[in-house]
């Protein structure tokens, strides 16, 4: 099964301003908006295959505060491209605009 890729992720748009980008050492995916203090943490098969971890910072030196985990097993790509879309929706909403 195909699972989201952070290549996939690379290719997305912006998010209510913000825009993903790639940590050149760890390679993580960092989202991340001039409007916010918030980093938002989502890489795709960070530590297992078919999952996705969520996490938020407020900057680059903030805790890491975990938020949630996607099981992309039985979803098609479309399917998980569209979860992934939503969570980080749901972050932004319920802690990135508050800040």
């Amino acid at each position: 099964m195909k699972y989201l890729s952070t290549s996939d992720v690379k290719k997305m748009k912006s998010i209510s301003n913000f825009n993903p980008v790639i940590d050149s050492e760890g390679g993580t995916v960092e989202w991340h908006s001039d409007d916010s203090k918030i980093i938002i943490y989502a890489t795709p098969n960070w530590k297992v295959e078919g999952t996705c971890p969520f996490a938020y910072s407020i900057g680059i030196d903030g805790e890491h505060i975990n938020v949630d985990t996607l099981e992309f097993s039985g979803m098609d790509i479309t399917t998980q491209h569209e979860k992934y879309i939503e969570t980080i929706e749901k972050i932004i909403v319920e802690y990135g605009e508050k800040l």
